[in-house]
């Protein structure tokens, strides 16, 4: 299996445009866009928790790369889809900053990241499910977070679209 090439940089004519957080923002806007178009058709777990936990994740490293993280850095251990330590290199980064994240949101994001890391979201998990995954913040919480960071992110990447 070919691994796949991340490309940040887009040149052409002597111009260089980074396209990394225009492209993980675009990412994290559809995942978010097909929670809503699922909505209709399921409950809320656990394929739509993937959906916006995959939003956040990529909202946040959009953010990171408007810092200078390559997605070929943030696609690598410690971050790969661990959104606590994605979270916490954007924290140190300031996101504060851009994005209104309450303390409440910082604590459902790392309480998420529990079952998202080890992609207790993706794959049937018996315990999990029959204790009703405990521990994990409500749905429309997470929804919430993943809009407040799409809807933060939105004039930074329409700044880099032009």
């Amino acid at each position: 299996r070919v691994p796949p090439t991340h490309v940040d940089t887009l040149s052409i004519a002597g111009m260089s445009v980074d396209m990394s957080a225009s492209m993980l923002f675009s990412y994290a806007s559809e995942f978010l866009e097909a929670d809503s178009v699922l909505s209709t058709h399921a409950r809320e777990r656990p394929v739509r928790y993937h959906l916006v936990c995959h939003s956040i994740e990529l909202s946040l490293k959009a953010f990171l790369a408007t810092k200078g993280f390559t997605i070929a850095k943030m696609s690598a251990k410690p971050f790969g889809h661990d959104l606590t330590r994605t979270l916490d290199t954007a924290l140190k980064h300031d996101i504060l900053a851009v994005i209104p994240l309450t303390p409440q949101n910082i604590k459902d994001i790392h309480e998420a990241n529990k079952y998202y890391a080890t992609k207790t979201f993706e794959y049937p998990a018996l315990l999990e499910a029959i204790t009703d995954y405990p521990g994990l913040p409500r749905f429309t919480s997470l929804r919430e977070i993943a809009l407040v960071l799409v809807d933060s992110l939105q004039p930074i990447h329409d700044r880099l679209e032009m």
